[in-house]
């Protein structure tokens, strides 16, 4: 009933878009306690007060907004700058404020790839239809230079794409600066990895793995820990069947490194995700089977759950500790299944949990500038 020079025009179309990414999302399984971005999220598609730059805000942990401006062309017309924004929504429901960070950091740039995956992703079987370039990234939106001079477009004639998720970046071309706008320009490493494995095994497949490796991740993440817990994942779901993949793409752009794909998982710290979410009950037994047998040297338990509950943990060997005391699980080999114990007196859903392991010999971690950011394009 609208054309675009109309303002209604962006706000059916934002709904439209936003909606449909959602239902996807519960057509995978995220749905009821399951359910990522589990509210009604404010949208405003004339925001930034004409202003051509979009963000998602972040307010309660785990919620936000989204803001689009208008000038130019209005952000609001293009799926891929909603969509993208829609991302950083879905990565701060998974795992509240870990992908914020300095421009120079691995975790914005994280963000960044993510936003930039999940445009391309979304909109992919249509962009094929057209005929169009499925791996350019906001391809509308670029092309502001050919609106009126009154819209004050920011980008050069001749422009065609934000962003591209199809680039041959490695981590040898990451940029270390805080100058705004480089964390885009690192994402595209971590992007172009994830389409890499969304042509192999397939849209549902990859999205699916991309999400459950989301799942449990600790502030201020890196590129090398985040595909690590992407073949957690798909160990978990899939017995390991896309390991393959995963490491050609990761490996191909340094971010992991041969040994890391032929041998036990070494590093600074190796995640162990549960397959299991959302899990409703007053006495609640969710397991994780662990494979790699070395020596423990510190171990930590990521969990989300909602509602008042007694958690403990149970190793291999039955050995039992609260999460405040796990010391005892040090210099005990991890192989094995591990048991997380949730009990209460009333139902209470136990949403996500993972084990983070530091075996002996390994690095310690090391966080360098880990700090949050509320504005992310």
């Amino acid at each position: 009933m609208f054309d675009r020079s109309q303002p209604q025009f962006e706000e059916v179309n934002t709904y439209f878009h936003i909606d449909r990414s959602q239902r996807y999302l519960q057509s995978l399984g995220y749905t009821g306690a399951r359910r990522i971005v589990g509210y009604a999220i404010p949208v405003d598609p004339h925001a930034a007060n004409g202003t051509d730059n979009s963000f998602f805000v972040t307010d309660t942990p785990g919620t936000g907004a989204l803001f689009f401006g208008d000038g130019g062309t209005d952000d609001a017309e293009d799926p891929d700058i909603m969509l993208h924004e829609f991302g950083h929504a879905i990565q701060e429901s998974i795992a509240p404020g870990a992908f914020g960070g300095s421009s120079s950091s691995e975790s914005r740039a994280l963000g960044e790839g993510f936003g930039d995956y999940w445009s391309f992703s979304s909109t992919y079987e249509q962009t094929i239809v057209s005929g169009r370039d499925p791996f350019c990234i906001g391809d509308w939106d670029a092309r502001c230079w050919l609106d009126d001079a009154s819209q004050a477009c920011g980008y050069p004639s001749g422009a065609d794409c934000l962003r591209r998720v199809d680039g041959t970046k490695t981590m040898a071309n990451f940029i270390v600066s805080d100058t705004p706008g480089t964390e885009h320009k690192n994402g595209e490493i971590w992007s172009s990895a994830l389409r890499e494995i969304f042509m192999k095994v397939g849209k549902r497949t990859a999205d699916t793995l991309v999400l459950e490796g989301t799942f449990g991740a600790p502030i201020g993440p890196t590129f090398t820990l985040m595909a690590q817990k992407l073949l957690a994942a798909d160990g978990a779901l899939n017995g390991g069947a896309n390991s393959g993949v995963i490491c050609s793409a990761m490996t191909a752009r340094g971010i992991l490194s041969s040994v890391d794909c032929t041998s036990a998982p070494r590093g600074e710290l190796t995640f162990f995700q549960s397959p299991e979410h959302g899990v409703t009950g007053t006495n609640i037994a969710s397991t994780i089977a662990i494979t790699d047998s070395r020596a423990i040297q510190n171990l930590n338990v990521n969990v989300a759950v909602a509602g008042d509950a007694q958690i403990t943990l149970i190793g291999p060997d039955g050995t039992r500790a609260k999460l405040q005391s796990l010391d005892s699980f040090r210099g005990r080999s991890a192989a094995g299944m591990w048991t997380l114990s949730v009990i209460s007196t009333a139902p209470v859903t136990l949403t996500s949990w993972s084990l983070v392991i530091v075996s002996a010999g390994d690095r310690q971690p090391v966080c360098g500038r880990c700090r949050s950011s509320r504005l992310r394009r």
